[in-house]
């Protein structure tokens, strides 16, 4: 089983660093890729109050995501699932591994994006973008709860529905029932 999970891993590296090395060649790949972050200043300290009592962060500076790249980033992550022969939701691939799994593809291309082009160590960048797994009860579960992607983006907070590409719109009780909220 660790097998697996270690050839998983390093079909994703090898699919980002030789994928994105082609892409940074591209002028307008290139234009597309580091421009993922809209804006610095750093949002760290909206992130942090987002949801303060259920929250995990583990990075220091947070990116707000230009919202017209979130349809790339979904593209990336559908081109992933294909590739790891992940067709749907199910019993062993539910709503926190969609969640879980959109945010790192997206991570995984805004780094390498970032040093493919311009190497590591530029201070001027946020380490990581705004995105979270929120995990909130929906109003019309019985007893389920469910994991969605949340996105600070420079038109406002989306709700991401990372099994459809999705933007949802959550009612105050599925705001106040949120129980993680994980950076």
């Amino acid at each position: 089983m660790a097998m697996k999970f270690l050839h998983i891993f390093l079909l994703l590296a090898t699919l980002f660093v030789t994928g994105f090395k082609a892409q940074i060649i591209n002028p307008e790949a290139e234009a597309m890729s580091a421009a993922t972050v809209a804006s610095s200043p750093y949002i760290t300290d909206v992130v942090l109050s987002v949801f303060p009592l259920a929250m995990l962060h583990g990075d220091e500076t947070y990116g707000i995501v230009k919202e017209s790249e979130i349809a790339g980033l979904y593209h990336t992550f559908q081109q992933t699932m294909k590739t790891l022969g992940v067709s749907g939701r199910s019993k062993y691939f539910d709503c926190n591994h969609f969640a879980g799994l959109f945010i790192a593809v997206a991570q995984a291309r805004y780094a390498a994006s970032i040093e493919n082009s311009i190497g590591d160590g530029n201070p001027n960048l946020p380490e990581t973008l705004a995105m979270a797994e929120l995990w909130y009860k929906p109003d019309n579960a019985v007893d389920e709860g469910h994991a969605i992607v949340l996105i600070e983006t420079d038109k406002g907070r989306i709700f991401l529905e990372p099994q459809t590409g999705e933007y949802l719109k959550l009612t105050q009780s599925e705001l106040d029932s949120a129980y993680l909220c994980k950076w």
